[in-house]
């Protein structure tokens, strides 16, 4: 469904009440998504996917957000609670990492979304938080949030943490990059330039897994804050 299509289906439905069932009370359309329903979200989630419209996306994980963390009231065992929130940190990432503009995409990001974007990267780690699990992953997801809202002291100090924790020293290398990204954002001079050239030329010489992927990131975040 392209975002024409999807613009005259929500025009349609909200201005033809009388294609609903009579049944449909306001109460019954007010109550959580359901199981059914969620995955027929997933499968639209795949949909745009393949269809290469990822901008689309925003609105399905935000969807998915919500059923998850209303599907966590009603929930008593321990372990479900916290493999749940584990999914759930994982749709709270994905949310933030399409809301990013740092990826120097095709699709324009609105500040809204930016900020939504924000808002899921913080509870994606308060839910990490919650059930003992921070990653790097998700604190370096928080940290390009925090850098692009300009709140570079958070953004490094979330990087810093990002880079104790990651496994090799080819990854513990990318996150100094992030640092003196965000250094330079903050007070830009030659010294931190010089820096961040020689750590992407580090990197380059460097073998480790996704390479070219993780060393793309870094350019293509310093052509969005950088050069535009």
């Amino acid at each position: 469904m392209n975002r024409n299509l999807l613009s005259v289906f929500v025009i349609f439905t909200l201005s033809a009440p009388s294609v609903l069932s009579e049944t449909m009370t306001v109460n019954t359309l007010l109550q959580p998504i359901t199981d059914a329903e969620w995955l027929q979200l997933v499968e639209v989630r795949r949909e745009l996917r393949q269809a290469n419209r990822d901008e689309l996306f925003i609105p399905v994980a935000r969807l998915q957000y919500l059923y998850l963390i209303n599907a966590l009231k009603s929930m008593d065992d321990e372990g479900q609670i916290k493999e749940t929130k584990r999914f759930t940190r994982g749709v709270a990432y994905n949310l933030a990492s399409f809301t990013w503009p740092g990826w120097n995409d095709s699709y324009e990001i609105s500040p809204e979304m930016q900020a939504l974007g924000l808002g899921a990267a913080r509870a994606g780690l308060q839910l990490a938080k919650e059930i003992d699990d921070i990653n790097p992953t998700i604190l370096w997801i928080n940290g390009v949030h925090e850098m692009n809202a300009r709140n570079h002291a958070i953004a490094i100090d979330r990087f810093k943490q990002a880079q104790w924790l990651a496994s090799s020293k080819p990854m513990r290398v990318w996150y100094d990059a992030w640092i003196i990204l965000t250094e330079r954002l903050r007070d830009d001079s030659v010294s931190r330039e010089d820096n961040w050239s020689r750590t992407i030329e580090q990197l380059k010489t460097m073998e480790f897994e996704d390479s070219e992927f993780y060393i793309e990131q870094l350019e293509n975040a310093a052509i969005v804050y950088l050069e535009n």
